[in-house]
């Protein structure tokens, strides 16, 4: 007979599992946006800048192997402003995507991705 703790512990599992599929999913939704999005002086890149630290607070409630997934968003955004170009943003935008990137290169450094989950 096997103990109702084996029980709940396999519920426990399978629960965490989903809400890293769930995690990466929405990560992998942000990225897609991000890709869609187009940023040369539109105005939207902050809002995208918003939605990945929203993100981000997800991920550090996880404290582990999903930091990946906010480097990967990370990473998407941060390449989608270098292909806009300087000047597709405005000099308030600029600032904040400076710290933005600053932040993320903070964040590798913080967080390795060594640890993933998948």
């Amino acid at each position: 007979m096997i103990s109702s703790s084996v029980f709940s512990t396999a519920r426990a599992q399978n629960g965490m599992d989903e809400l890293i599929t769930q995690l990466k999913n929405d990560g992998d939704g942000l990225k897609a946006e991000i890709a869609s999005t187009n940023l040369f002086k539109t105005g939207l890149v902050e809002g995208l800048i918003s939605k990945v630290y929203y993100y981000e607070g997800r991920v550090t409630a996880w404290d582990g192997g999903t930091w990946a997934y906010l480097h990967d968003v990370q990473d998407a955004l941060i390449a989608k402003i270098n292909a806009t170009g300087q000047e597709g943003f405005t000099m308030s935008e600029q600032i904040s995507i400076d710290s933005f990137a600053t932040h993320a290169t903070q964040s590798k450094i913080d967080h390795p991705t060594a640890n993933v989950f998948e």
